[in-house]
C-alpha cells in the first residue's frame, strides 16, 4: 500500500512519475527495460550509445558490459544501495538486517515469488491503465 500511495521513495508515486516523464516533450529522456537489459545488454548499451550519439570501440563496448553485467552490479555498493539499506533496516529494530537488499536474483519476472495474488493483481491493473495513457509496458 505503501508502493501504490506514493510514498516508497524519491520517484513516487512510481506510475505518475513514469506517466509524467513519458508523456512529456523531453528529447534527453530514454526509457529502458531491465528485461531488455537481460535479454541483450549490448544491443541495450548501442541504443544508448546511439541515443547520446556517441561510437564506441568493441573494446570499450565489452569493457562496459563486463562493468554492468549483473554479477558486477550485485557487488558495487554505490549501485546496490547495499549499505543504505542496511542503515535503514538497522534503524527500524522490527526487521532483521540480513536478507534484505535493494537487488535481489536479477532474475526476469521474480517479483511473482514477493507479491501476493492481491499484491500482483493490483500492480497489473496500475499496469495497464499506465499503458492506456502511454502505449508503455513495464
Amino acid at each position: 500500500e505503501i508502493f501504490y500511495n506514493g510514498l516508497s521513495g524519491y520517484y513516487s508515486p512510481f506510475f505518475k512519475h513514469v506517466e509524467t516523464y513519458y508523456n512529456s516533450n523531453y528529447q534527453n529522456i530514454l526509457f529502458l527495460k531491465y528485461e531488455d537489459m537481460k535479454t541483450d545488454l549490448k544491443k541495450v548499451v548501442l541504443k544508448v550509445s546511439s541515443f547520446i550519439e556517441k561510437e564506441y570501440p568493441e573494446d570499450d563496448i565489452d569493457c562496459l558490459l563486463d562493468h554492468l553485467s549483473f554479477k558486477n552490479f550485485l557487488n558495487t555498493p554505490a549501485l546496490n544501495k547495499s549499505k543504505r539499506i542496511k542503515v535503514a533496516v538497522a534503524n527500524n529494530s522490527s526487521h532483521p538486517v540480513e536478507g534484505v537488499g535493494f537487488v535481489r536474483k536479477g532474475i526476469v519476472g521474480d517479483w511473482v515469488n514477493y507479491f501476493t495474488p492481491g499484491m500482483s493483481a493490483k500492480f497489473l491493473e496500475k499496469e495497464e491503465e499506465l499503458f492506456q495513457s502511454t502505449g508503455l509496458r513495464l
